[in-house]
Formats: structure tokens, C-alpha cells, sequence
């Protein structure tokens, strides 16, 4: 039934206005190409002017315009200005080198270049089509353009000028770095010959250190051999002099025989005295009282004299000679290595000073280098950061002498305790031998040896 009255009300309006459903049909083909093929004309109104690059300037023809910027398609697309668009005003170059037909649509950037220039030589600035353009695309329009536009010629020389400042200005500082570089060569290949000369120096010092130390080595064999010889010559004295002890002592052995009977004598006086006294009456008490002192008294005298003598209190102590004259060599040697011990400490502590010096100069050229670095002075980075180099090692090899001079310190110190060890054992030795020698001998012991006598 609804078919029915469709085809009823067909036929009526075929009747009422004949041909209506062609024209329905023409009329929905038109408007389905347009929305399909159909695109917006090309126009350089949709272009705007942008810089060339340094490899896309060109001049005009007549070679007096300089074109320094182009018409580019903005991006992104807009409705009004599509991605492609048609040239319906004539048949363009670029048709056939899209391999197009005529009347295609055409890349509007594409357009743009070829067809379209700037109106004025700026960034963003608007573009427009020349009619020379029709004819010949290679530049005739150009030069009508440029006899039209005088102020467009003028600003495109400005620009020309800036651009060869700016390529002048790159130039020189192309220049200038090429310069800076082959300065800093230069400065790297002083510094390696310095660097070369210090190791030279170096070198020549350890060497002169080496024949030094050499040297010294000597000298305390030399010393030491010196002392060895010392000592016997001392040993022989000892025992030269040891022989002529005996004439003495036989001498003082004889004084003690005689103050022995002194002694004797003094005492059988005072034991008579005493008898007698007894018997004499008070007077003569009282003068022998006065009497007996005054001889006791002469007695006394001589009994001291004797003693010194058998003490030898008047005489050398040649026991106590021959035992310093053995020990003057090790003395000798304690009194030096303690004055060597003395001298290499103080070469310790000025060697630590200057290593001191050396870390305080080194952190302040650290720190020049650091702010040279921030201001980018590369050259006077290079030369602080060697001469804190330097520094650092001068302060190392400072440290390292400083505990090289203390330790040949304590070494000295060690040897000079070891010699004053050996002086004591020198002189025991000494002691004893004089002593030995005297007890072996034929005589009575040394009067040396015995003890004080008790007080009275």
C-alpha cells in the first residue's frame, strides 16, 4: 500500500512539473564533485614572506634586487587556506611537474615559491602575485617590480649590508678563535718544554742527592775507621803506661810500711805517757797533759801525710785517665750525632714550612682558576691549573724531604745513644783492665781499691 501511494505521488509531481527528478539528479552529481574535487583557488593572500637561507639567495634579472626572503604556505592549514589549492587564472609549470592534469589541484606551498613574492623584505610580511609572472617564471617580472618599487630595492640592499656585516663579523670571530687556538698550542708545547726541564732538573738533583748521600756513607766509614784506630792507640798507651804503675806502687807501699810504724811508734808513746802519769804528781800531770798533744799532734801530721801519700790523694788518678782516654772517641761520637740529629730536625721543620707555603699557594691558584673558568678564559685556566700542578708537587716533594730529615733525625739519635752505650762499656772495660792488670802483677793490690779508713 505505501508503494502505492509513493508511485501515486510521483506521478503527480511529474505531471505537475515535467522533468523535476533529472534535474534532482544533475543537481546531487554537481554537488558531490565539488565536495570530492572541487578546491579554493590559489591566491597569494594565503602566503606569507620568510627569509631565504645563505644557499637560496638569488638577485632579481636586472641584478639589482637582492632577494632575500620568500613566500612560504603557512602551517598548519587553515579552511581558507588549504594544503593544495587550483590556479584557475592560467596553465602553471608546476602542473606538469606534478605530473597533473590542468586544473588539478596543485601543492599550495609549491605555489607559493614559484608564483608569489613578498611585498616587503620582512618576516610575515604579506605576499603578491605579479602579472609578469604569467609569461616567464624565471625573474622578468622581477625587474618590472623592482622599476616599480624603488623603497623595496633600497630596504633589500639594507639587508644585503647587514648580512655582509654579520658574515664579516662571523669571520672575524672565526679568526679570532683560529687565533686563540694556536695560542693555547703554543702555550701547551712551552709548558711541555718547562715540564721537560723540571724533570731534566730533577733528575740532575736525585743525582746530586744520590752522590751526596755517597758521600756521607763515606765519610762515616772514614769516622769510623778513624775511631777503631783511636782506640787502640789508646789501648796501647793504656798498657805502656800500665808498666810504669809498678815504681809507684812499690813506692806507696813503702810509705805505708813507714806510717805503719808511725802509727805504732805514736801509740807505744801514748801508752808509756799513760803509765807514767800515773805516777807523777799533779804538776807534772798538767804538763805532760800540754806536752803529749803537741807531740801527738806532729805524730798526727805525719800519720796524715802518709796517708795521702798511700791514697795517692797527691797524685793523677790514673785509673780514671786511662778510662776517659778510652771513652773521648764514643763521646766524640755522641756529641755529633746529636748535633747531626739537631741539624736535621731543623731541616725537617723548614721543609714543612715550605711544603705549608707550597698548599696555601696551590689553593689560592685553584681558586683563580675557578673564576677564570666561570669568565671562559681558557688559556689562563690552562696556566693556573699547571701552576697548582706545580705546587702541588713542590709540596709533596717538600713533605716527602721533611720526613726523609726526620728520620736520618732519629737514626742519629739511635746511633748517638748506641755510641754513648758503647762509651760506657769502653770505660767499664778500661776500668777493669786497668784494675786486672794491677792485681796481676807481682806487688800488693792497689792502694785505689781499698776502702776509706774508718774515722777516728
Amino acid at each position: 500500500m505505501q508503494i502505492g501511494l509513493l508511485l501515486l505521488v510521483l506521478s503527480a509531481a511529474a505531471q505537475k512539473e515535467p522533468g523535476i527528478f533529472q534535474k534532482l539528479a544533475a543537481a546531487g552529481e554537481d554537488f558531490l564533485g565539488r565536495a570530492v574535487n572541487d578546491f579554493g583557488g590559489c591566491d597569494c593572500g594565503c602566503c606569507v614572506a620568510t627569509e631565504r637561507l645563505d644557499q637560496e639567495l638569488e638577485r632579481s634579472a636586472d641584478g639589482r634586487l637582492l632577494l632575500t626572503h620568500k613566500c612560504v604556505h603557512p602551517n598548519p592549514s587553515t579552511e581558507e587556506c588549504p594544503t593544495e589549492c587550483v590556479a584557475r587564472d592560467r596553465k602553471h609549470k608546476l602542473e606538469e611537474d606534478q605530473f597533473v592534469e590542468p586544473g588539478s589541484a596543485l601543492d599550495y606551498a609549491r605555489y607559493c615559491f614559484h608564483n608569489c613574492i613578498p611585498a616587503v623584505m620582512i618576516n610575515g610580511g604579506q605576499c603578491m602575485q605579479s602579472s609578469a609572472l604569467a609569461g616567464n617564471a624565471t625573474g622578468d617580472g622581477l625587474k618590472k617590480l623592482s622599476d616599480e618599487k624603488p623603497l623595496l630595492r633600497e630596504e633589500a640592499e639594507a639587508d644585503a649590508k647587514v648580512k655582509a656585516a654579520a658574515q664579516a663579523k662571523a669571520k672575524a670571530e672565526a679568526q679570532a678563535d683560529a687565533a686563540a687556538e694556536e695560542e693555547v698550542k703554543q702555550v701547551t708545547w712551552d709548558l711541555r718544554g718547562i715540564r721537560a726541564q723540571r724533570a731534566a732538573a730533577e733528575r740532575a738533583a736525585a743525582e746530586a742527592r744520590a752522590a751526596y748521600s755517597a758521600g756521607r756513607t763515606k765519610l762515616h766509614t772514614l769516622e769510623l775507621a778513624r775511631a777503631t784506630k783511636m782506640l787502640d792507640r789508646v789501648k796501647k798507651a793504656v798498657s805502656e803506661e800500665a808498666k810504669s804503675y809498678e815504681p809507684h806502687l812499690m813506692s806507696a807501699q813503702a810509705n805505708a810500711t813507714a806510717a805503719g810504724d808511725s802509727a805504732v811508734e805514736v801509740y807505744n808513746v801514748f801508752k808509756k805517757a799513760k803509765a807514767q802519769l800515773r805516777k807523777v804528781g799533779a804538776t807534772t800531770r798538767q804538763l805532760a797533759e800540754k806536752l803529749i798533744p803537741e807531740a801527738a799532734a806532729a805524730a798526727a801530721k805525719s800519720e796524715a801525710a802518709s796517708y795521702v801519700a798511700r791514697m795517692h790523694f797527691g797524685e793523677p788518678g790514673f785509673r780514671r785517665q786511662a778510662a776517659d782516654a778510652a771513652a773521648l772517641p764514643y763521646v766524640t761520637a755522641v756529641a755529633t750525632g746529636a748535633q747531626r740529629a739537631a741539624q736535621y730536625r731543623h731541616a725537617a721543620e723548614a721543609a714543612e714550612l715550605d711544603a705549608r707555603e707550597a698548599q696555601v699557594d696551590m689553593d689560592a691558584a685553584e681558586k683563580e682558576a675557578e673564576a677564570l673558568a666561570k669568565s671562559g678564559e681558557r688559556v689562563a685556566v690552562g696556566m693556573k691549573k699547571r701552576e697548582a700542578a706545580a705546587l702541588r708537587h713542590k709540596a709533596q716533594d717538600a713533605e716527602a724531604s721533611a720526613a726523609r730529615s726526620r728520620a736520618t733525625a732519629e737514626k742519629a739519635l739511635e746511633s748517638a745513644a748506641a755510641w754513648q752505650k758503647a762509651a760506657q762499656e769502653v770505660v767499664e772495660h778500661s776500668a777493669y783492665m786497668y784494675d786486672l792488670s794491677v792485681a796481676k802483677s807481682s806487688t800488693l793490690p792497689p792502694i785505689v781499691a781499698l776502702p776509706p779508713p774508718a774515722a777516728v
